[in-house]
């Protein structure tokens, strides 16, 4: 991909991570994890004590972010399953990893804490969007929307970016303009004085 990134955003793929990683400094990304003690292969029973794996099914996740959603009706969300968990990218507002909120948010809705210290060790919130070798064919998928907020310029072009290099490197197949539909359908089509800003992105 050859476009110009949004400004705070980077796309890296170090050595030791033989992937490529979304990075952005200001857009809110989370992951969980699902704990199966019957796939040893990519899940030890000790990351349960570490905090990587929080939730036993991706059910779990969502009802987290919906029942934090409820505190504050202005989020919005764009919730994915990935191929062990969740994912959840939050649109309405920019939240760096040094947000006096972020110790409060993280503790309400536990998401994989070992990814929430690595991001605020590196500056950005991550999110794989490629295929991570020897792992077999899996799909991170768009699942919902949560909260009935508006989404902010910059948060909307690192979320439509995430599912452009999900897309490029087949780890969906659903196209962005469906999920400008969800979201028009999520939202029951809002009033022109509240015209969301994917319209003009």
């Amino acid at each position: 991909m050859t476009q110009t990134l949004p400004a705070g955003v980077r796309l890296i793929s170090p050595p030791e991570r033989p992937f490529l990683v979304l990075e952005a400094r200001t857009t809110l990304i989370l992951d969980w994890d699902i704990y199966d003690p019957e796939k040893t292969e990519l899940v030890e029973a000790s990351d349960t004590e570490s905090g990587c794996c929080t939730i036993t099914t991706g059910e779990e996740a969502v009802e987290l972010l919906e029942a934090y959603n409820d505190l504050n009706r202005d989020q919005l969300w764009a919730v994915y399953t990935t191929g062990n968990g969740v994912r959840a990218l939050r649109l309405d507002k920019a939240f760096p990893t040094d947000h006096p909120s972020v110790n409060a948010l993280v503790s309400i809705l536990d998401p994989d804490a070992l990814y929430v210290s690595s991001s605020i060790v590196r500056e950005h919130w991550a999110a794989r969007v490629s295929h991570k070798a020897g792992r077999a064919v899996e799909e991170i998928r768009f699942l919902k929307w949560v909260g009935d907020g508006t989404a902010m310029s910059q948060q909307w072009e690192v979320f439509k970016l995430h599912h452009e290099l999900l897309l490029e490197h087949g780890l969906t197949a659903i196209p962005f303009s469906d999920l400008v539909e969800a979201l028009e359908t999520h939202l029951k089509v809002p009033s022109a004085e509240s015209t969301p800003v994917y319209n003009a992105v």
